[in-house]
């Protein structure tokens, strides 16, 4: 599966964030007033801070549990608001249950602040570190990048784990192996009027250039 990265607009934005208050009422202040209970932290909490240090995040899920494990080796997801990205870091052998950790739903998070890949990060120890609400939903639909944007995400890191799709063509296809000529998957590079950048498609994720013949130099594709 592939994944690459770009920030949200600000009229969707203004739109999520009418749609955040609505649904982050419903879902935590129903019957209670406004002085018993404080608003869900955002994603920005974590924002500056050194790693290591406690912090509590909450968040709609963008990419579900598991869904990274090809790339990552972890069973951690991303959580997203108007405020920023943040990615949930969950070592497999914590043994957490993250089933009703869905696309959409609103999650708050504690833990300490870390680095992954370079990625905003926040690891949670325990099962009670992650509550998730049983109401109220948001899902962040793709937002468009140019290969040009891709490319400069390196120098604008707020820019990274968010869902983004793209319009390009096909460059080219090359097989990646490791150390050992054990393959790993394919580097696919696209091409759009900006310029080349690259995607992966992981041999875990259980697909192969097979299954996609049109994944060839010259073809037109959606990502």
């Amino acid at each position: 599966m592939a994944y690459a990265f770009s920030k949200p607009s600000k009229s969707s934005l203004r739109i999520l964030l009418i749609s955040l208050v609505l649904i982050q009422l419903g879902a935590f202040l129903s019957g209670c007033s406004d002085s018993e209970t404080a608003p869900p932290p955002p994603i920005s909490s974590a924002d500056g801070l050194e790693p290591g240090s406690p912090v509590t995040v909450s968040g709609y899920v963008s990419v579900a549990p598991g869904v990274l494990t090809s790339s990552t080796a972890e069973a951690g997801f991303i959580l997203q608001d108007p405020t920023g990205v943040i990615y949930v870091s969950v070592d497999p052998a914590l043994g957490l249950d993250l089933s009703e950790v869905k696309p959409g739903r609103f999650v708050q998070v504690s833990g300490v602040t870390g680095a992954f890949n370079e990625w905003n990060t926040i690891i949670p120890e325990s099962q009670s570190d992650i509550s998730v609400s049983s109401s109220g939903w948001v899902l962040y639909l793709p937002e468009p990048i140019t290969m040009e944007e891709l490319n400069d995400t390196a120098s604008t890191p707020e820019r990274e784990l968010t869902i983004v799709s793209t319009e390009s063509q096909v460059f080219e296809v090359v097989p990646v192996e490791d150390g050992s000529a054990n393959p790993l998957g394919w580097e696919v590079t696209l091409e759009d009027s900006s310029g080349t950048g690259n995607s992966f498609l992981n041999l875990s994720a259980q697909h192969t250039v097979d299954d996609w013949p049109f994944l060839a130099a010259g073809a037109d594709v959606s990502m």
